[in-house]
């Protein structure tokens, strides 16, 4: 019961005839107190998955079917969690074959992290790029492949605008023909 005692009664038959009911009774209050430890930690390590604000996704790294997925990922796919539970990497990117292929080397060995960037369409068809890191995790019966996503969108599409600002420069500077000289207010070079 409740008091951290577990009580058991078992009817025995004497030798005489006699009935007689034994009871045992041993004190569970240290297993209580484990098992409240561990429903602790267990409560501790889902809210840590789940209700993290970065996207996180656990799959299988030989089929890429999504083990788990947490709410932010769910969010920003726009996808409900039994959707995703039935999806692969590979419907999300069509080059998420090559973080499966990379990542099983990382699977044979259990040691490094992968990193990979790559675009992602949501369920609306958006193209999101995605910077993606995955390490191996073993959960007593199975590798899998922990990974978190960064929507890395806006950066990518500034590093696109200053490449082509460089390659302007570039091609205006070349297309002088005479040279160029700067000088400051005192008429120095």
């Amino acid at each position: 019961g409740p008091s951290g005692v577990s009580s058991e009664t078992t009817p025995v038959h004497g030798k005489s005839g006699n009935r007689y009911i034994l009871l045992v009774s041993k004190d569970i209050t240290e297993l209580r107190r484990v098992q409240r430890q561990n429903e602790i930690l267990v409560n501790r390590f889902t809210a840590m998955f789940d209700q993290h604000s970065v996207m996180k996704i656990v799959f299988d790294p030989e089929t890429g079917q999504i083990i788990s997925a947490n709410h932010s990922a769910r969010k920003f796919y726009g996808y409900s969690e039994e959707e995703m539970l039935s999806m692969t990497m590979q419907s999300l990117s069509a080059t998420a074959r090559d973080i499966l292929e990379e990542t099983r080397a990382c699977t044979e060995s259990e040691d490094g992290i992968v990193f990979r960037s790559m675009p992602h369409y949501n369920k609306n068809e958006q193209l999101h790029y995605m910077d993606i890191y995955s390490s191996v995790i073993f959960d007593g019966e199975h590798k899998y492949h922990y990974s978190i996503f960064f929507d890395v969108t806006e950066r990518d599409l500034l590093r696109q605008q200053l490449l082509e600002e460089k390659e302007l420069l570039k091609v205006t500077l070349n297309s002088i023909g005479d040279g160029v000289v700067s000088t400051d207010p005192q008429e120095r070079i």
